[in-house]
């Protein structure tokens, strides 16, 4: 049986809360009631969608509730949280310092900061370029977040979390890993290179100039009925402290942007030409181009990017396509909805218009492999905090699960662990990764309970990578320390 909240939107959808023409919402009928269905499914409060082809919006229409305690319901004009598609508009930013020749994508990241300092853990900084941030192969930390040591309701600056966090354990360009910190530092140099904020810079150069009004950056709680409530996949609420917003109407226009169009005659914020190195700059070591994915939707290549709040934007040049899903509930699968308009939109899409692309597939190249083999014996060093040096230990023997224990107080030392069922040990593309049940006894950590995911590659004798301080719940982080593993010599 359905929920009252589904039988509410139900009768709302009555109302036919959507833009484009009458015929562009019939074409959709079948999917806007997958869509319904599947909300239910996946307990998904709200869905907002855009599809625009040919420089045109011809449906956009908005499901379920934003609030649901308030009762408030979807609109198109609903902003919702992008998470990672953020990332979209920083990488434009530096796109738009680049024609402006303030800086050099090949350049070390570095020479752009003010006031924050990259800290080599045995690493050389230089080869923390602009490009290589983009595409995620900086060899920069993951970070989900940090609590504040005294009041965990606010988070800390950027800035003072690159002054911590900003460290480098690998060598850059040698393999890919997502790192927030290695955008955090883009966004701080956009700040001192144009000498204002970084959501000024972006309001001045990207939402203002294409007419992006219900797109906003947040350095605080959204609280106003515009902004979509988002929530877990439990259904409880999740707030997030600050955050970038936009409808789906105004995605889907940044989306028909980078696909060349120059809306109602609006100013071209970027060049054809630099658009094209957005979407065709290819790191061998990485899936993604500046800052694109490249997928494949029945032979049509798109780039698409995605958001852990349940969101998506796919663009496919080669028909003119821009589609955009958001939903409100953290992880919401909104690629499986766009999957469903992109191939309605092709199964009637007349081959012959199909237009010319420089996207490009390519077979990502993986770094050396680990394997229980390479690694066995006993692995001895240290883990470095801001609060000093933890000595820690690493154990592979046989056919065994890995073992790993620390000291925090230099005298005594914690249990032999062995990795959590939850990840018990990958050896891909040349890195061990596990979870333990260790947890890091400092300020910034210690009130909240978490676990450590190691992280670390192997060069020669050494193991060297990053522990990440992991909590999933009240409040969830995750802040990374470097970790240097020396093989014990055999006796």
């Amino acid at each position: 049986m359905r929920s009252r909240e589904f039988i509410a939107c139900l009768l709302a959808l009555i109302c036919l809360r959507c833009g484009g023409t009458e015929d562009g919402a019939d074409r959709f009928k079948n999917i806007r009631a997958d869509i319904i269905d599947f909300m239910e499914d996946e307990n998904i409060p709200s869905v907002s969608v855009a599809v625009a082809q040919g420089g045109t919006i011809i449906w956009e229409e908005a499901f379920g509730w934003a609030n649901r305690e308030k009762k408030i319901e979807a609109t198109t004009g609903t902003m919702y949280e992008l998470a990672s598609i953020a990332k979209v508009y920083t990488a434009t930013a530096i796109m738009i310092l680049r024609e402006r020749g303030l800086v050099d994508l090949d350049a070390p990241v570095q020479q752009y900061l003010r006031d924050i300092t990259l800290t080599p853990c045995g690493v050389d900084v230089s080869g923390v370029t602009l490009r290589r941030i983009i595409q995620h192969t900086s060899g920069l930390p993951m970070f989900w977040g940090a609590p504040s040591p005294t009041d965990t309701t606010h988070p800390m600056s950027n800035r003072v979390v690159l002054r911590r966090y900003a460290i480098l354990s690998f060598t850059p360009g040698e393999r890919e890993l997502y790192s927030n910190v290695g955008i955090g530092l883009l966004n701080a140099a956009i700040e001192d290179v144009a000498h204002r904020s970084y959501a000024d810079f972006l309001k001045q150069t990207i939402l203002e100039p294409l007419a992006l009004t219900r797109t906003e950056i947040l350095s605080a709680p959204s609280c106003d009925t515009i902004f979509a409530q988002q929530y877990d996949p439990d259904g409880s609420r999740w707030t997030y402290e600050s955050g970038f917003y936009a409808s789906a109407h105004d995605l889907a226009r940044f989306g028909m942007f980078h696909l060349k169009h120059r809306l109602n005659e609006l100013p071209a914020i970027l060049s054809d030409a630099s658009i094209d190195i957005m979407q065709t700059s290819i790191d061998p070591h990485s899936d993604f181009r500046l800052p694109w994915w490249v997928w494949e939707y029945d032979g049509y290549r798109a780039l698409v990017f995605t958001g852990a709040s349940g969101t998506i934007m796919a663009l496919l040049p080669e028909a003119d396509l821009a589609v955009v899903v958001l939903a409100n509930r953290l992880q919401a699968n909104t690629p499986k909805i766009c999957r469903w308009i992109v191939e309605e939109m092709l199964d009637d899409f007349d081959e012959r218009q199909r237009l010319p692309t420089a996207v490009r597939f390519q077979r990502k190249i993986s770094s050396k492999e680990v394997s229980r083999d390479s690694l066995a014996g006993r692995w001895i060093g240290s883990i470095r905090t801001p609060e000093g040096l933890f000595d820690a230990e690493l154990w592979f023997g046989g056919s065994s699960l890995p073992r790993m224990r620390c000291s925090f107080d230099h005298n005594s030392w914690t249990g032999w662990s062995e990795p959590m069922p939850s990840l018990r040990g990958d050896y891909s593309d040349g890195i061990f990764s596990a979870y333990f049940p260790i947890e890091m006894p400092i300020a910034e950590t210690r009130q909240h309970a978490h676990w450590t995911w190691l992280y670390v590659g192997m060069e020669g004798n050494v193991l060297r990578g990053y522990t990440v301080a992991h909590a999933a719940g009240g409040p969830y982080f995750g802040l990374p320390y470097c970790i240097t593993l020396r093989k014990e010599p055999h006796r």
